[in-house]
């Protein structure tokens, strides 16, 4: 088993870390915030400087944000375990663009972290050995939930607005849904239960390779209540709305990439 170090316990650096603790994984942790890692405390290794916190460690996790991982990196070069393999979560961030002279990859997993249930993606840097690269990508990631490999760079800008900032999408469906069943009548947290337990319907029954379109059918009776609820949502361009949503988080991470 690795050792994994975060570098930033933010909000995904921060899923990451409570996935693998939660999981056993032997985690060291790093943020400048001394609250961010109180949770952690007696439960990790927690550390307010890069220096200590890389370690040991077998791979480097820098959870921080896009404008200072080239600058987190080089702390973290100069004080890593030779051959450690350093892993950018920066949308945006070409691996290219990491300083540092061992291995690299990139990662996009999302807050499902937290709960086993990410699926992340990553990419393997030109340095690194795939066989030996691969294996510890996957033993610091797979205890958070699944790994994919993409083949190219280009695919984590689209990876970014479908998987990483997704999740923001589809809870803002949740919100206006609770929003809607309080204005209904029911109390909030009955709502909220309600909403989110369809939300992992849904999700439940998407793992099972089933297309979208084809669940929905599932629950649409004609001119029943599901049907009344998806016209509504037709008639004022939901659909679009998403996926432009998409298309705009997928624009902003080639932003970032270009500077």
């Amino acid at each position: 088993m690795v050792k994994v170090a975060i570098i930033g316990v933010g909000g995904l650096g921060g899923a990451l870390a409570d996935g693998l603790v939660a999981r056993g994984v032997e985690t060291s942790l790093c943020d400048r915030h001394a609250e961010k890692l109180a949770r952690f405390v007696g439960r990790a290794e927690t550390h307010l400087e890069p220096g200590p916190a890389v370690a040991g460690a077998d791979v480097v996790v820098l959870a921080v944000k896009p404008k200072v991982t080239a600058a987190t990196c080089r702390q973290v070069a100069a004080r890593a375990p030779v051959g450690a393999l350093v892993v950018s979560c920066a949308a945006g961030v070409p691996v290219a663009a990491l300083p540092y002279d061992g291995p690299t990859a990139r990662a996009m997993p999302n807050i499902g972290a937290a709960r086993g249930v990410s699926t992340t993606a990553v990419l393997l840097g030109p340095k690194a050995e795939r066989e030996r690269d691969l294996v510890r990508l996957a033993e610091a990631f797979t205890p958070v939930g699944s790994v994919r490999e993409v083949p190219d760079e280009a695919w984590l800008h689209v990876v970014t607005g479908v998987a990483a900032s997704g999740p923001a999408f589809l809870l803002l469906a949740v919100e206006a849904m609770v929003d809607a069943g309080v204005e209904a009548g029911l109390p909030r947290q009955d709502a909220l239960a309600y909403a989110a337990g369809a939300l992992r319907a849904g999700a439940a029954r998407l793992e099972d390779g089933v297309e979208p379109a084809e669940l929905r059918a599932e629950v649409t009776s004609p001119a029943g209540t599901t049907a009344a609820g998806l016209a509504a949502l037709e008639a004022r361009g939901v659909r679009a709305a998403y996926q432009e949503a998409v298309r705009s988080a997928v624009a902003r991470a080639r932003e970032l990439a270009h500077g």
